[in-house]
């Protein structure tokens, strides 16, 4: 009788095929999981940056607030309200705040928002969006810039608009938003 102390091809073969099947199952649902994650990130951004806007238009109108005509040369025709020391234009539809998009290195809008919604966000004009979330100006008009707040992607701010993995800041009077009141568009198609 001979000792049988090997595996045979055919064992060796459907142990491979099994293993293949468990890791398929197994990594498309760790891909599940990180797509819903950043769903779920772009969507509870979403929330805090609408009830924080909404704050600030109901600032706008409280008697103690200062506001005045914008400072900034290219808002100067709109009113700001002051907060925390930063000028923020709104808009005279919805009292929604209007980023200055200026200087091209975000940091007069950043600071804008940041006075409006405790975030933490990249802005590095041409990337690399390699943080969690990101963000980037959607210039419009001086007095109708939007933004962009996105997670993790390759690629460069022309690349942004393209990317439907991201919330899209309209304020009242962007060329998109046709004279509406402002409002956020989460898209997440590319997630």
């Amino acid at each position: 009788m001979i000792s049988k102390k090997g595996f045979t091809l055919i064992e060796v073969v459907i142990t491979i095929v099994i293993v293949s099947i468990l890791s398929a199952i197994a990594s498309s649902k760790y891909l599940d999981f990180r797509r819903d994650a950043k769903i779920a990130v772009l969507k509870s951004t979403k929330g805090s940056l609408e009830s924080a806007f909404d704050i600030f238009a109901t600032k706008v109108i409280l008697p103690n607030s200062l506001v005045e005509q914008c400072s900034m040369s290219l808002q100067s025709r709109l009113r700001c309200v002051v907060i925390d020391n930063v000028e923020i234009a709104f808009s005279d539809v919805d009292n929604h705040p209007i980023l200055y998009p200026y200087p091209l290195d975000n940091s007069q809008s950043i600071i804008q928002l940041k006075s409006i919604v405790n975030i933490n966000i990249n802005n590095d004009i041409n990337g690399p969006y390699q943080q969690e979330l990101n963000f980037a100006d959607d210039v419009d008009t001086p007095s109708h810039s939007g933004f962009w707040i996105f997670p993790k992607m390759e690629g460069d701010w022309g690349d942004i608009e393209s990317y439907r993995c991201k919330i899209h800041y309209i304020p009242s009077g962007h060329s998109q938003n046709n004279g509406n009141k402002s409002k956020f568009i989460l898209e997440i198609e590319d997630c």
